[in-house]
């Protein structure tokens, strides 16, 4: 895209006259660098093809945002997207899409809950699918809406052995929250990670609360019934954080999560939500 870049260090320089459109062959489909190419070839002299691109929802919402500004992008939800550039972008009013993983982390703590079942609104049930086809096998029973989701645990759940992968498969980003949910089933059961080789820091906080996990490669190997037991754990990073707030929600007592702040992240109000089903959380 005839951009000039070096590397100091821990540093990029980048310098450039002006974008060139140009024909990019991702080698995995990557969210981040679809997102970032787009924006690149919005304002870039020409045509650009991205091939083999991320098919997240999160893609086709930033290129309906940026169309809706005076862009120019075809293809977003498929695995080519073509930019023309355009030398200028307008203002513009847009309504962003549900964040599934929140409302996905939150299904997942309603499938540890025992009672009369969790509903979280303001979702897109066809955003979810992958999750919702592992939630119900393993015994959950669910009623879906047009924009709410009701999922109830009303019976003893069932193991299961699941591989992450781009969408449409199951989101690496739920698999350190199910990693909790699967303490929870009788059983052994697995995840696969195969999108990054270092999303494991949760294992070790929830082996601090007894749960019976390890690590064998890229795969987490749980093996369930376990009864959490309160601890203070570490919250390394977002989605790991989400997994130990579940984990300390079902346990019997009182349990201290550090660096909690990282949860911050990717969750709106995450303790003013979890105090309306009765889950006392306090910041010291």
């Amino acid at each position: 895209m005839n951009v000039n870049i070096i590397q100091k260090n821990d540093q990029l320089i980048m310098r450039t006259k002006k974008l060139l459109g140009t024909t990019i062959n991702l080698d995995f489909p990557s969210v981040g660098a679809t997102i970032n190419l787009m924006l690149a070839g919005t304002k870039a002299r020409g045509v650009t093809v991205i091939n083999n691109c991320a098919k997240e929802p999160e893609v086709v919402d930033v290129a309906n945002f940026l169309n809706s500004m005076g862009a120019k992008i075809e293809g977003a939800g498929t695995s080519t997207i073509t930019i023309t550039g355009v030398k200028k972008l307008t203002k513009t009013t847009y309504t962003l899409m549900p964040d599934r993983i929140e409302a996905g982390t939150y299904l997942i703590l309603g499938a540890c809950a025992d009672g009369p079942g969790l509903t979280v609104t303001n979702v897109n049930p066809n955003h979810l699918t992958s999750l919702l086809e592992v939630l119900e096998k393993i015994g959950c029973q669910m009623e879906i809406e047009k924009d709410k989701i009701t999922i109830t645990k009303n019976q003893e759940l069932k193991p299961i052995h699941i591989e992450v992968g781009p969408y449409p498969a199951f989101p690496t980003d739920l698999q350190q929250p199910l990693t909790t949910l699967l303490t929870q089933i009788d059983g052994l059961s697995s995840i696969k990670e195969t999108i990054f080789n270092n999303r494991f820091s949760h294992i070790s906080e929830l082996q601090k609360m007894k749960a019976h996990i390890i690590l064998q490669d890229n795969t987490i190997i749980v093996k369930g019934k376990t009864l959490l037991e309160p601890s203070e754990v570490t919250a390394y990073d977002l989605r790991g954080a989400a997994s130990l707030l579940i984990a300390c929600a079902i346990t019997n007592g009182e349990s201290v999560i550090d660096n909690i702040d990282v949860l911050l992240r990717g969750y709106e109000k995450p303790y003013e939500k979890l105090a309306k089903l009765g889950i006392n959380c306090k910041i010291i």
